[in-house]
C-alpha cells in the first residue's frame, strides 16, 4: 500500500531535481531497447539490469523494497530483488557499455542494512553486522573506483524502536536495537577508514539514529501523535 513519498523524494524536492526509479529506465534487452522493468533469462524473469546508457546523466533511484546489502533481497521474492552490490554492478556495466566514468560532481546516496537483520538470531552474532557493513564498504569502494567522489551515507535508526519491532515484543525489540548499535559502530569506523585511505573522497555521514531518538522523545514537534503502534 502506498502511503506517500519516501525520504529521498523529499530530498530531491528540496534540491530541485526529479528522481527516477531505475525500473523506469530499464529495457528488455541491450539490443532491443523496449522499455521494460524485467527481462527474461533461461531461469525465468528477473528485474532488468539493462539501461542502454541512461544512468550517468539522470538522477536515478536504484532502491527496491526488500533489498539487502549483498546481491539479493529478503523475503519470499528475495532472489528476484537486486541487492546493493548487484545494483552497483549494474551501474558499472552500464558505464562500461557507454565508455564513460561516474559523474564525480554527483551525490551518491547509500543507505542499507535493515533488511539484512530481519532473520538474525538472538543473541546477535557480530559477524552479521560485519558482513552487512562490509558490503556497504565494498559498494562505496566500487563506486569510488568508477569515478564517484561524493557520498551521503546514513546510519541506521534504532530498529528496535520501530512500531513494527515493538509490536512483536521485548525480545524482538532488544534484538534489533542490539544489531543497530553494532552496525552503526562498525559503519562509523569504516567510513572513517575510507575517508583516510581513498584520496579525494567526500563522505557525508547522516546520523539517522539520533534523529529517530529525537522524534520519539518529542513526537508532537514532528507532527506525530502515535510512535509505538504500526500503521495497518
Amino acid at each position: 500500500m502506498y502511503n506517500g513519498p519516501t525520504w529521498v523524494d523529499y530530498l530531491a524536492e528540496g534540491l530541485g531535481i526529479t528522481v527516477t526509479p531505475s525500473s523506469q529506465l530499464s529495457v528488455l534487452y541491450p539490443r532491443r531497447p523496449i522499455p521494460s522493468p524485467i527481462t527474461v533469462t533461461r531461469n525465468g524473469p528477473i528485474v532488468s539490469p539493462f539501461f542502454n546508457g541512461t544512468l550517468n546523466d539522470n538522477s536515478v533511484n536504484f532502491a527496491f523494497g526488500g533489498s539487502q546489502t549483498g546481491t539479493a533481497g529478503f523475503g519470499e521474492f528475495g532472489a528476484f530483488i537486486p541487492g546493493v552490490l548487484k545494483q552497483v554492478n549494474w551501474f558499472r556495466r552500464d558505464l562500461a557499455r557507454e565508455g564513460v566514468r561516474a559523474d564525480s560532481e554527483a551525490l551518491y546516496i547509500l543507505w542499507a542494512g535493515p533488511n539484512d537483520y530481519q532473520s538474525v538470531p538472538t543473541p546477535v552474532p557480530l559477524f552479521s553486522a560485519q558482513e552487512s557493513v562490509g558490503n556497504i564498504e565494498r559498494a562505496l569502494s566500487a563506486l569510488y573506483n568508477l569515478g564517484a567522489r561524493n557520498f551521503l551515507v546514513p546510519n541506521l535508526p534504532d530498529l528496535g524502536k520501530t512500531a513494527r519491532a515493538l509490536s512483536r515484543g521485548t525480545e524482538e525489540s532488544t534484538r534489533l536495537s542490539t544489531v543497530t548499535i553494532l552496525h552503526n559502530f562498525l559503519l562509523e569506523d569504516t567510513l572513517s577508514d575510507l575517508s583516510q585511505s581513498l584520496p579525494g573522497i567526500n563522505i557525508i555521514p547522516l546520523d539517522v539514529y539520533s534523529l529517530l531518538q529525537e522524534t520519539l522523545a518529542n513526537p508532537e514537534q514532528f507532527g506525530f501523535t502515535n510512535v509505538t503502534e504500526p500503521w495497518l
